[in-house]
């Protein structure tokens, strides 16, 4: 329980606040929104003005809006290890169980851990509109004009991503495991959708028998996976604003607002549990 004239939520934006000015007067946020810019240029704008150099005149949807959505998949994994690592390095150094002998709770707690990078993600968030409007127009590849629904499914897909971070972190007594469960799900979910997308690529004709049955193999585990990781509920976002289904875009959000909500009660459950000794 919170101390008598001290509310949740007062505790909450302290302790968001307290880390969010620690990372934004640091230097590691801007490295990986660097890297991050780095890559993706290099690696998804770089190749669509390769095409275009290569084919000439070319008709392409939203070319910006691919690297557009790399970038804040990468920044939500980012956002997800700092989760995933907050409250296990804080139980593991032992200053966990000091906190709580102030004005703490386990709520108030968790709401500033999730507050926190969802508050930076939206600086990021800001860097990235800029800068991806900047080489729309420096290249003339067009920024789409699904932009603003783009940013809300992303924040969305960002919640997703730091929930299950913290539920994580909530379960693990130590930094290096809270990280390698982390990073592994996150690898087993980015890899299962790119191999997913290039073998529903192949044309039938081409599938040799092994390559049918690994198809099915992995079009079955995707259909799970649509369910447990956060990439299917941004998928299905974007999905539905190609097709212009407002029903569906809103289907998706809310889901994955579900999903977020689902892993803090669930890191709240774990962090019970667990307690804050080491």
């Amino acid at each position: 329980m919170s101390a008598p004239g001290v509310s949740r939520w007062h505790v909450a934006r302290t302790i968001a606040g307290r880390d969010l000015r620690s990372q934004l007067f640091g230097l590691s946020l801007y490295l990986a929104v660097a890297l991050v810019l780095w890559g993706v240029s290099h690696f998804a704008l770089r190749n669509a003005l390769w095409q275009v150099e290569q084919n000439g005149l070319m008709v392409l949807g939203s070319p910006v809006a691919y690297p557009f959505f790399l970038a804040m998949w990468l920044s939500a994994i980012y956002f997800g290890l700092m989760a995933a690592v907050a409250i296990a390095r804080e139980r593991d150094n032992g200053t966990l169980e000091v906190l709580f002998y102030g004005p703490v709770d386990s709520l108030s707690y968790l709401a500033g851990k999730f507050l926190q990078p969802m508050a930076s993600a939206l600086v990021v968030t800001a860097l990235y509109l800029v800068t991806f409007g900047a080489a729309a127009w420096f290249t003339n590849l067009g920024f789409p004009r699904e932009t603003p629904q783009l940013v809300v499914l992303a924040l969305a897909l960002t919640a997703c991503v730091v929930a299950l971070g913290l539920l994580i972190s909530a379960l693990s007594r130590r930094v290096f495991l809270a990280v390698l469960v982390f990073l592994g799900l996150m690898l087993l979910f980015t890899l299962f959708s790119v191999a997913h997308a290039v073998l529903l690529a192949i044309p039938g004709q081409r599938l040799t028998d092994l390559l049918a049955f690994a198809r099915t193999v992995v079009d079955n585990v995707q259909q799970v996976l649509t369910w447990v990781s956060p990439i299917g509920y941004y998928s299905r976002g974007s999905a539905a604003l190609q097709v212009g289904d407002a029903g569906q875009y809103l289907a998706a959000l809310g889901s994955s607002l579900l999903y977020a909500a689902v892993m803090l009660s669930l890191a709240a459950w774990a962090f019970a549990r667990k307690g804050v000794r080491r």
